[in-house]
């Protein structure tokens, strides 16, 4: 089923996502930003996660020096947790994917669309 997600008075992509990934067998994020305030609204999913032992990837990029560091450390912390830094600044390519991909009972979710873990971009 093909549905928009935008954030409204009602719902918002955060909802969607934590839902999703409590939902979830496996996880895979990429996203080109990632900063702390975003971060922050998924770390009581993340402990859940890693409670459960479920296992999860996360790529992202150093494009446009966006994502910062304090998100990336914090990631790191958490044993179930892949994460892998794309380096744009070495390479002058642009990284600007945005893709969520959940690996439930009988099949996958995927969500593509234009948000990066940031507050503004789960809430408003």
């Amino acid at each position: 089923m093909n549905t928009l997600i935008t954030n409204n008075q009602i719902t918002n992509f955060y909802n969607h996502i934590t839902k999703l990934l409590l939902e979830s067998k496996s996880f895979y994020l990429n996203v080109a930003f990632i900063n702390y305030s975003g971060l922050q609204l998924l770390l009581d999913s993340f402990k859940v996660l890693e409670q459960k032992g479920i296992k999860g990837k996360i790529l992202t990029s150093t494009y446009l020096n966006f994502t910062q560091v304090k998100a990336l450390e914090k990631i790191k912390e958490f044993k179930n947790i892949e994460l892998k830094i794309y380096d744009s600044n070495e390479t002058n390519i642009g990284f600007h994917s945005k893709s969520y991909i959940f690996e439930q009972e009988e099949d996958y979710k995927i969500i593509i669309g234009s948000s990066n873990i940031t507050a503004s971009a789960f809430k408003s």
